[in-house]
């Protein structure tokens, strides 16, 4: 009987651990130009209690762009070239 129990329990158990991956976060936003990036950055940082708040961000140079990101026509195929900016935040 407890040899039944066991793998039962067992069985029980491992698909109690079994979750639903966790939804990821949202891709950080791309902009245009740098201007733009520290804008959003910088109005992200008050609407989180201002530049003491624990708040940072910086804006990244990227050279390249998915379809549909930053201006870039949804219709790119290969996406698009040039100059954009990744807005990289954390909140510690």
């Amino acid at each position: 009987m407890l040899s039944k129990l066991v793998p039962a329990a067992l069985a029980a158990a491992a698909a109690a651990v079994v979750v639903a991956p966790a939804a990821s976060a949202a891709p950080a936003p791309v902009f245009a130009s740098y201007d733009a990036c520290q804008a959003e950055g910088s109005r992200q940082q008050l609407a989180a209690g201002g530049p003491f708040s624990g708040f940072t961000f910086t804006c990244e140079k990227t050279y390249s762009v998915g379809a549909g990101t930053a201006g870039c026509p949804p219709t790119a195929a290969d996406g698009c070239i040039g100059e954009y900016w990744i807005l990289r935040s954390r909140n510690v």
